[in-house]
């Protein structure tokens, strides 16, 4: 399709993201500040951000471990001259690349358990030597051999990735350990044959085509590993199609515009029912999100769980992809299959930008899900602070509950969630509330055993012997539900002990 809709300078700015990704594929280590320098040039031009140039060498890393120690070297380069900062608590899917960064002091988090005691030369490893993982994802066929005639040694193992060994050995593209697999009866699947396409070693490609037909699954598998030349051999001999995400997830801009340069119908769905808008929306690649919306992208797209292009950029708080999807009239208040809005989503992932920005758009009305929650209720659940005082000062509505007559106030005290419940208490909420099984949220906090939530409630004169529909006191609850240092708490607090509940 033709991508003239957009603007020279914008079609340039998509071209430089392009290549850059594929510098990153290169693993050329006299290339470094030149990436460096592009790196620098690109944030300074807004075509890249901070979280997204971790997010890219980190997921390309994972897809090359082989190469830690160039992507480590890198990041290293990038975090020395200030010009990446890696966000806290960021969670890396390449583990050894987190564990490097934090011995080098690039990264302030906690260290992956098996890296612990491993120093640089080790994590660059990967797997510790001597181990059947170790032997297959560096070919040492050797070293397999020996630990093959161990007594506990089985060839149809399976290993912690869920795949047997000649499975790994083909993923990983290790020959000498697939042959010798092979000697000792190991048997070649379909899975085999997918899995040879991420190692991309002609000869095991060319054993396992033997005896299975190539399929979308190894094209997909062939273009997450940046496999492209023979991605584009596929394409070309059998006709399939293949993935957004196989794409976009990995970062492989080639194939991404490969595809999208031979569709039709930018909203064409691929076969895990995800259109481009819906892939980036996840990842949040701003200028594809533009270029596709200003090609005619549909922001009214969903996927196979119902969830929408907005719902994802909220879900992974891409701000702005969020707005370029917002601007481009995507309907906040469709409901994905369990009836969530776009402000729920926020709600639940403490998006307290997107939250202003959908309370301006009065998003924040009546709208509950399928079991009566509305965004005060989901923000309350995952005590999202800034996000349900946002809400209560918009006005939204603090005594919807859901069907069991749990408002924020119950589903807080429940969690222990005593900054959620002082917002409530503060601005007016009832706190003798009751559910429809007659508890207050005392008695929730009791049974939930949220000892900063009962002490609060207390202090702001909550009836500390309210009873229950069938009777039951707060201090009846609790024994009942075996909260022994809540019981000893309601007591010293002289909660009543000679009232009976409707059994006597």
């Amino acid at each position: 399709m033709c991508l003239a809709v957009l603007s020279a300078d914008q079609l340039n700015n998509c071209k430089k993201f392009e290549e850059f990704t594929e510098l990153l594929w290169q693993t050329d280590y006299s290339i470094i500040p030149d990436i460096v320098d592009i790196t620098k040039k690109l944030m300074d031009e807004n075509i890249i951000c901070n979280a997204l140039i971790v997010n890219i060498i980190d997921m390309i890393s994972y897809k090359n471990r082989k190469n830690l120690r160039f992507y480590h070297s890198l990041f290293k380069e990038l975090v020395d001259k200030l010009i990446v900062t890696i966000p806290s608590h960021y969670y890396f899917s390449c583990q050894p690349l987190q564990a490097a960064l934090i011995k080098t002091e690039c990264y302030d988090g906690d260290t992956p358990e098996e890296y612990i005691d491993k120093n640089l030369d080790e994590i660059y490893q990967i797997y510790p030597k001597q181990t059947i993982n170790y032997c297959l994802f560096w070919d040492d066929a050797q070293t397999l051999e020996c630990l093959a005639l161990l007594p506990k040694f089985k060839f149809n193992v399976r290993l912690s990735n869920g795949l047997n060994l000649l499975d790994t050995a083909a993923m990983f593209g290790s020959e000498k350990c697939f042959e010798y697999l092979l000697a000792n009866n190991a048997k070649v699947t379909q899975k085999t044959l997918e899995n040879a396409f991420f190692g991309n070693n002609c000869r095991i490609l060319e054993i396992c085509c033997e005896s299975f037909n190539i399929t979308q699954k190894c094209l997909d598998n062939a273009i997450k590993s940046h496999h492209n030349e023979y991605a584009c051999e596929i394409i070309e001999k059998f006709g399939f199609d293949f993935s957004w995400d196989s794409t976009l997830f990995f970062f492989n801009l080639k194939m991404f515009f490969y595809k999208l340069n031979n569709i039709n119908d930018i909203n064409v769905y691929d076969s895990n029912h995800d259109t481009a808008l819906i892939v980036a929306a996840k990842i949040g690649l701003a200028y594809i999100v533009e270029l596709l919306l200003k090609n005619g992208a549909n922001t009214e797209v969903y996927d196979h769980f119902k969830e929408y292009p907005i719902m994802h950029a909220v879900e992974n708080n891409h701000l702005k992809s969020f707005g370029l999807i917002l601007q481009n009239g995507a309907d906040f208040e469709a409901k994905d299959h369990i009836g969530w809005t776009t402000i729920l989503y926020s709600a639940l992932h403490n998006r307290i930008d997107i939250t202003n920005k959908l309370i301006e758009k009065k998003a924040i009305n009546s709208i509950q899900d399928k079991y009566g929650k509305n965004a005060l209720c989901i923000a309350s659940y995952n005590c999202s602070v800034e996000v349900a005082s946002a809400l209560i000062d918009a006005g939204i509505d603090m005594d919807v509950g859901d069907k069991n007559n749990w408002n924020g106030l119950f589903i807080a005290s429940a969690n222990n969630s005593l900054e959620i419940v002082k917002i409530f208490i503060e601005r007016g909420c009832n706190i003798e509330r009751r559910d429809k099984w007659g508890n207050t949220p005392f008695m929730v906090a009791c049974v939930k055993n949220s000892f900063d939530v009962i002490k609060y409630l207390k202090e702001k004169n909550a009836d500390i012997n309210a009873t229950s529909n069938s009777g039951k006191t707060a201090l009846m609850l609790a024994a009942d539900n075996n909260c022994i240092e809540v019981v000893k708490l309601l007591l010293d607090f002289g909660a009543k002990k000679d009232i009976k509940d409707c059994n006597g």
